[in-house]
């Protein structure tokens, strides 16, 4: 299983008050040119992205995607319970524990591919326990 991290900076929506979300490009197929007429390369890939938060919550939901251009990747706060490297670290297992036991509930595909998208940096917490980091998860199934 391929695993790609990408780091974004979410600043702007969250100052804005907007819910980051991410257009990942779906990657090309690779076919041979046609004899004759336009060709056209189509977008390959089946994407299942979680549509809610993925801990501290009582359902998860998820879209499919399996055409377009670009899958929509919403990305989600979530707050560590200590303002720690390992707790962090914790909350990111935790995080695709959560999002791998519940897609098995909605496909029989294996995950061939996550990409994790990642905020820059985490925001301290009003209480000053913790931190608060932002994360949006999309799984390729095909």
């Amino acid at each position: 299983m391929d695993f790609d991290v990408r780091w974004r900076d979410f600043g702007d929506h969250l100052a804005a008050g907007v819910q980051p979300v991410i257009m990942l490009e779906r990657e090309k197929a690779d076919h041979a040119r046609a004899w004759a007429g336009q060709t056209q390369i189509s977008p390959t890939g089946t994407f299942w992205v979680p549509t809610s938060p993925l801990i501290s919550v009582e359902h998860i939901d998820w879209a499919f995607t399996d055409y377009g251009d670009f899958v929509r990747v919403p990305v989600f706060n979530y707050d560590t319970q200590d303002r720690s490297l390992p707790h962090i670290f914790g909350t990111g297992l935790q995080i695709g524990m959560a999002a791998i036991d519940s897609l098995r509930h909605h496909t029989q595909d294996a995950p061939k591919a996550v990409v994790m998208f990642l905020g820059h940096e985490c925001q301290d917490l009003p209480s000053g326990k913790g931190f608060r980091c932002f994360v949006g998860i999309a799984i390729r199934t095909k």
